[in-house]
């Protein structure tokens, strides 16, 4: 078959009738007698439909783009390739298999992701296009599908590894490629007032998760990365991430986490309407917000007002209330027409929750709990492998996706390892509270039918005195509980006694994230964000960096736990970490490289940085005495002259054997005693106090942990470290003051309530600072140090000093 070039309306018009005959040739549904008598409609499958298949596949080769849009206009997927599949997946013949790949084969390229970059949204493509895709994806949802696709993987998975041909691992290639391509379709936000199909767009992720947990098709996930630290599946490991990646970009760890908790109707009610009833409070609020200078009707007469600044520039405002409202409320009206570049409000990763059904969120956390036992040391260790030796098969994106997905998990571990020890004191506190409660003498009504017993025991062993069991009194009933044989079912359930389950699975425990908790992940990851921040990769600063913050809060609950294994571990990364100025140099250059990222961005980098002061404060106090490595550079000597010739050759010829010296002459290490007062000294800058007032113009949005890691900073800078002229500035009180006038209308929080306590400290050491130096009024104006009123003292004193 020749190649096409629908260059011209005649080739475009010629290769559109060459597509559509070969459709039609593929079969068609005709109407059928049942057994029955009733009449059923039944596909046919061509005669030639194998061959028609192959010619697809050969022209969507020659021109991809254009032989898309015409089998998407077509419907081929609806009308031809899933009735094929479904009618050959009752068979398990070499032509059904055959059958069910070439439609494989056509179904990738059809829904092969669009290519985007990280600070790409929906809006900058083609809806249409986008629209297509979806509908694509609606449709390879029904039942059947999936099912007959996962049965030819898994035949070609169970060849081994040294007998597979190219055509097993081309098929295994193929059918994760399709698992991909659905996965990274995503979905539209649909709002409450959407219309019926949108809606039901926008629910396709989590209706895809349902179907794969119903096809198996995440075991087969499972399986594959449980066994990459196999020279068999290694291949795979890109293609596994990304699919990982992409049903993990928009969930959200906490409510997955809950996800079993919400199965009964009262508890999931009761979410229903708290849900509803933060919606309207917050709708309310925002309507309040928004009508708080309005123009009431009593506004007939129009009007202008001028407001010219300081440098000359002029704000306009044709409104009657601009009279009255506020100089924020003006000036904010005409940056939202301003030309210009414009900052990110939110990074699209983790933005939303695409996960609302409690049966998608439950087999989500299924699969991210069998992931955790089973997947994660080998899985991530593999892939840290490929990217230390620089393997080919990872591209720049895989990066980003493996700090995310490692992020998730390692969020989600926090969540379950938390329960298990939670449930292990309740448990420990139950068996206290037994034991203090338990009585000595035994029951009397039983007392004459069990001294037949207690002879014949007594001859053997007293119970009493044996090691091996404990007598407890409960209820008026005597239990005897072996501390050897605890898995013997008992009659009565005891709160004491450990089930069969409980025994065989103790919980989640540290030893499943042993091989990523590693010191070479920690310097992995800090080599990552200073690549990226002298690259300005400002994106995967962020996820690298929102790694980064949970793997610190996971080794500071290794440092609380309650076996000494784990604690030293915690102990030695740590020491190492902070051993190094260079990565502790790290930190504050995420700040002062701040430009114009996404508000997103700084919302990490004030919680990295919280939690790395609270865990080196922690230390420090632990340790007592630190030192840090710092590198220096030495300059070299310069060397005399040489004398004559003779000695000049000496020196070539020896030139090659004191490289290595005169290098590591130039580069010297000094350690010094470290002082956590100068390190946290480093963040009471202009700068710092700055980038978190651009997050704080979002308070209407922020969350509680975000506000409160800004709070515990300023409250570094303000108290510890008397830094509070940095909050003395105009721009800076007159945010704090639109805080505290729209505090009732923010949804209530303790993290809010600290910072409005904060805000009321600055504002009223200004005003006791400013009724000794009242020029402290006109420096909030500028972007200097204060001058201290007890300076002239301090010069009086060292004058008449001898």
């Amino acid at each position: 078959m020749n190649d096409i070039d629908p260059s011209s309306p005649d080739e475009s018009h010629s290769s559109r009738q060459f597509i559509l005959s070969t459709c039609t040739a593929l079969g068609g549904f005709e109407d059928a007698v049942t057994v029955d008598g009733t009449l059923k409609r039944v596909y046919t499958v061509g005669d030639e439909a194998l061959h028609c298949l192959k010619d697809l596949k050969r022209i969507i080769r020659a021109d991809e783009q254009f032989t898309k849009e015409v089998l998407i206009e077509l419907n081929i997927l609806e009308t031809d390739l899933i009735p094929i599949i479904l009618l050959h997946s009752k068979q398990s013949t070499q032509v059904s298999e055959r059958f069910i790949l070439a439609c494989t084969e056509i179904i990738v390229p059809l829904t092969w992701p669009i290519p985007r970059k990280p600070d790409e949204k929906d809006d900058d493509f083609d809806p249409n296009l986008l629209h297509n895709y979806r509908k694509l994806k609606l449709k390879l949802l029904e039942k059947g599908v999936f099912e007959a696709i996962v049965n030819v993987c898994i035949k070609a998975l169970r060849i081994p590894h040294r007998e597979r041909s190219t055509r097993d691992q081309s098929i295994i290639r193929l059918i994760l490629y399709l698992w991909r391509n659905l996965t990274a379709i995503v979905d539209p936000k649909a709002s409450t007032i959407a219309s019926d199909e949108k809606t039901l767009l926008a629910t396709l992720q989590e209706r895809l998760l349902i179907r794969f947990h119903e096809s198996n098709v995440l075991e087969l996930l499972l399986t594959m990365a449980s066994t990459t630290g196999t020279t068999d599946t290694t291949e795979w490991n890109m293609i596994l991430l990304e699919i990982i990646y992409n049903l993990l970009e928009f969930a959200n760890t906490k409510e997955t986490f809950l996800a079993d908790q919400n199965i009964k109707n009262q508890k999931k009610c009761n979410k229903e309407s708290d849900e509803l009833s933060s919606l309207l409070s917050t709708e309310n609020n925002q309507k309040r917000l928004k009508t708080k200078h309005a123009p009431s009707r009593h506004n007939r007469f129009g009007g202008s007002y001028t407001l010219e600044g300081w440098d000359g520039t002029k704000h306009v405002s044709h409104q009657q209330s601009a009279g009255f409202a506020d100089l924020e409320q003006l000036i904010s009206l005409q940056k939202k027409n301003r030309a210009g570049q414009k900052r990110k409000q939110m990074d699209e990763v983790g933005t939303h929750n695409v996960y609302r059904d409690n049966t998608a969120l439950l087999s989500l956390k299924r699969f991210s709990q069998s992931f955790m036992e089973s997947c994660f040391n080998t899985f991530y260790g593999s892939i840290l492998k490929d990217m230390q030796r620089q393997d080919k098969s990872i591209v720049e994106r895989d990066y980003a996706r493996f700090y995310f997905t490692q992020k998730w998990f390692l969020e989600y571990f926090s969540y379950e390892i938390a329960s298990t020890n939670a449930a292990r004191l309740e448990k420990e506190k139950q068996q206290k509270s037994i034991e203090e409660n338990q009585l000595i003498l035994p029951n009397r009504s039983k007392q004459s039918d069990e001294e037949p017993n207690r002879a014949t025991n007594s001859a053997h062993q007293d119970p009493s005195t044996s090691p091996k069991a404990t007598q407890v009194m409960q209820n008026d009933e005597m239990t005897t509980i072996d501390d050897q044989n605890v898995d013997t079912p008992s009659t009565t359930p005891q709160p004491t006694q450990l089930s069969k389950d409980d025994e065989e699975n103790p919980g989640f425990d540290y030893d499943l994230i042993a091989n990523m908790m590693d010191l070479k992940m920690f310097w992995e990851c800090m080599k990552r964000i200073r690549t990226c921040l002298e690259d300005k990769l400002w994106f995967d600063v962020q996820v690298t960096a929102d790694c980064l913050r949970q793997m610190l809060i996971t080794l500071a609950a290794m440092n609380r736990s309650t076996e000494q294994e784990y604690r030293d571990v915690a102990d030695y990364i740590q020491s190492n970490i902070y051993h190094e100025q260079s990565t502790l140099d790290i930190f504050p250059d995420l700040i002062r490289s701040y430009r114009n990222q996404s508000f997103g961005y700084i919302e990490t980098m004030v919680q990295l940085i919280h939690v790395i002061l609270k865990l080196l404060e922690q230390y420090c106090k632990k340790q007592k005495v630190h030192f840090v490595r710092k590198k220096r550079t030495v300059r070299k000597a310069k060397s005399n002259p040489p004398d004559g010739h003779d000695e000049a050759m000496n020196d070539s010829e020896d030139n090659d054997s004191q490289t290595e010296e005169d290098r590591e002459l130039r580069i010297a290490y000094r350690e010094h005693v470290f002082a956590f007062e100068s390190f946290e000294k480093r963040f009471a800058t202009y700068d710092f106090v700055r980038v978190s007032c651009v997050l704080l113009e979002q308070y209407h949005h922020l969350k509680p942990e975000v506000l409160h890691a800004i709070t515990t900073v300023f409250h570094r800078i303000m108290v510890r470290r008397k830094a509070e002229h940095l909050f003395w500035k105009l721009p800076t009180l007159e945010l704090f003051s639109r805080i505290i006038k729209d505090r009732a209308l923010l949804p209530k929080s303790p993290a809010l309530d600290q910072f409005i306590q904060f805000i009321r400290y600055v504002v009223r050491q200004f005003f006791k600072k400013a009724e000794t130096y009242p020029l402290l009024f006109v420096e909030t104006l500028f972007k200097i140090e204060p001058c201290r009123v007890e300076q002239p003292k301090k010069q009086e004193s060292t004058q008449s000093s001898p």
